[in-house]
C-alpha cells in the first residue's frame, strides 16, 4: 500500500495532518528507490504530539500505480499537506513536488501544502522564489517547526514565528 493512516495510541488524535514522500527516482528506473527514512522523524513528531498522520509515499510499489485517489479521499479533515523531499535526486523530487501540490490543490483547495525537508535547507532562499502551488516552504528537519506550524494553522494564529519558514 501506498497510504497509510497513523494514529496515536495512548489518546484521540487531535487533528489530522498529511505527509507525502515524492518520488526520487527516474520513472525508467526499474529498482525502488528505498525507504524514506527522512520523513519518519517528522510523522513521528507528528505522532507524539497527538496528530493522525495520513502518509502516501510515491514510490512505495514496484508497478508504480498511480494511488493518489486512494489518498486523496484520506485528505478531509487534514489540517495541512507536507510534502517532505530529502537529499536524493533533487530535480526528480522538485518536479514531483510541484506535480503532488498541484493535485492536492485541485482537491483542497483550502489545504495548505508545505515543502520541505534536507534538500531545500540548502537552497538559497532565491531558490524557492517562484510561482507554486507550494504554500509554504520548510527548512531543516522540520519536527519543531512543522508542529508549531500545524498548531498556528489549527489555531488560525500568525505564523510569523515559525522558525525555517520561507
Amino acid at each position: 500500500r501506498s497510504m497509510i493512516v497513523l494514529a496515536p495510541e495512548s489518546r484521540p488524535a487531535i487533528g489530522r495532518v498529511a505527509l507525502l514522500v515524492p518520488r526520487w527516482t527516474d520513472p525508467r528506473e526499474r529498482e525502488p528507490q528505498g525507504v524514506p527514512f527522512r520523513s519518519f522523524t517528522l510523522g513521528g513528531a507528528f505522532l507524539a504530539a497527538g496528530y493522525e498522520v495520513v502518509f502516501f509515499d510515491q514510490e512505495h510499489d514496484l508497478d508504480r500505480r498511480d494511488r493518489f485517489d486512494e489518498f486523496a479521499a484520506e485528505l478531509d479533515d487534514c489540517i495541512a499537506a507536507f510534502i517532505w523531499l530529502n537529499e536524493m535526486y533533487p530535480s526528480n523530487q522538485c518536479r514531483n513536488t510541484e506535480r503532488l501540490a498541484a493535485r492536492l490543490k485541485r482537491e483542497r483547495p483550502d489545504l495548505p501544502v508545505i515543502a520541505g525537508g534536507e534538500f531545500l535547507t540548502v537552497c538559497p532562499p532565491d531558490f524557492l522564489d517562484y510561482e507554486t502551488p507550494v504554500d509554504f516552504f520548510l527548512r531543516g528537519y522540520g519536527e519543531a517547526a512543522g508542529l508549531r506550524l500545524i498548531e498556528r494553522l489549527a489555531l488560525r494564529q500568525p505564523i510569523d514565528d515559525v522558525p525555517g519558514l520561507v
